[in-house]
């Protein structure tokens, strides 16, 4: 360990025994070899920085962890192993679908009004394809025949359950491993000892660094014990820069593996410079540029002596009919080569009439990360072929 990683990790305070989490970590590397598995640590949400031993108050920073999750379903449904480390409380594989919607989770669930019956919807009888057997359903025969039961409702029993089967066969055949942080000093404590124990797959890791993370934390040497004192005064608060631990990690961590890490900027006239900088300075395989204002529409992938690609989302059938309505040209700017996406941030948030429009079904979705996803498997085949030589 470097003087500087030393000395960071003696000046945080981890808040849980983390041994059993990385007991399962040594499994699934155990798994995945077995399973002769590539695989792929993505690391997802934000960090925060503890203003006292005792925390009661903490910076946080911007992720709810939606890009990450969203690129762990991809990459399970690809074949890949994956080790899942994020933020406490953050989106999840899967279990996401179920959230990112103007609803809650009393909505997805119904009474079973009549005796005998299964409380699913007659009129989706051409999804029943979809389940082989009673053991590939969520309500269990028991469940389904007593009257007054609270089960999944009928608008949206197939939408649930194939949610619910996709996460249960990833965890059941072992190829998805969730390990959970909150601050920044766990984060990296969990980073570095993680991307060990899996370097020894070399060229068949990915590590997906997606998770936000602090520029700047309190030293425990300088944090309050207790909570600290509201007194009617200012306060001012000393923080620390966090060593840039990309470096250690492409270096010392896992040096043989491809490793991906994003730069998230405001301001489009600097993205290119920033991710240019970035791989200059940490020499690693991949820096996803992407601007707050439009993360979701397009990014931009910069490459180690290659000319940089963008990779954009493109819309499914139902998203496209669905702008159509809306206006003829709000999905223009998806469709060619600038970057001017306005307009569909505009739509995203602008109070349409409702009434109008139709909801679009759970999982038809077809979010930037499955092109991502895409384009970062190709790349890693190569890097996997070029280093097998």
């Amino acid at each position: 360990m470097t003087e500087v990683e030393e000395n960071f990790f003696k000046s945080v305070d981890l808040h849980k025994d983390f041994s059993e989490d990385l007991n399962r970590v040594k499994n699934f590397k155990e798994r995945a070899i077995k399973n002769n598995a590539k695989v792929i640590l993505i690391t997802s949400g934000g960090t925060i920085v503890p203003f006292e031993k005792n925390m009661v108050r903490f910076l946080d920073n911007f992720s709810g962890g939606n890009r990450g999750a969203t690129t762990a379903e991809y990459f399970l449904q690809k074949g890949y192993y994956v080790l899942f480390l994020s933020r406490k409380n953050s989106l999840q594989p899967f279990v996401k679908n179920l959230m990112l919607h103007e609803t809650n989770f009393f909505t997805y669930l119904g009474i079973n009004e009549n005796d005998g019956g299964n409380g699913r919807n007659n009129n989706n009888n051409n999804n029943e394809n979809e389940f082989k057997n009673d053991n590939d359903t969520i309500l269990s025969p028991s469940l389904d025949v007593i009257k007054n039961h609270v089960c999944i409702g009928e608008d949206y029993y197939y939408e649930v359950s194939k949610e619910y089967l996709k996460w249960k066969k990833f965890c059941e055949n072992g190829s998805l491993e969730r390990v959970n942080f909150e601050t920044v000093g766990e984060y990296l404590y969990l980073l570095k000892n993680i991307s060990t124990e899996l370097s020894i797959l070399k060229s068949n890791l990915i590590v997906y660094a997606a998770a936000a993370v602090s520029d700047f934390y309190i030293p425990l040497d300088m944090m309050a014990q207790h909570k600290i004192q509201s007194k009617n005064q200012s306060l001012t608060i000393t923080l620390d820069p966090v060593p840039k631990m990309i470096k250690f990690l492409v270096d010392n961590w896992c040096p043989n593996s491809y490793i991906v890490t994003f730069k998230l900027e405001t301001d489009q006239t600097i993205l290119n410079e920033k991710c240019l900088a970035s791989l200059s300075n940490y020499n690693h395989q991949l820096v996803i540029g992407n601007l707050l204002s439009d993360y979701r529409n397009w990014v931009i992938f910069h490459q180690q002596q290659s000319k940089p690609i963008i990779v954009k989302r493109e819309l499914t059938q139902f998203q496209i009919q669905q702008q159509q309505k809306l206006s003829p040209s709000s999905s223009y700017s998806l469709k060619n080569d600038n970057h001017d996406h306005h307009h569909d941030h505009h739509h995203d948030h602008h109070d349409h009439d409702h009434q109008h429009q139709q909801k679009q079904p759970i999982g038809v979705d077809h979010p930037i990360e499955y092109n991502i996803g895409e384009k970062l498997i190709e790349l890693h085949n190569e890097f996997i072929n070029k280093n097998s030589n």
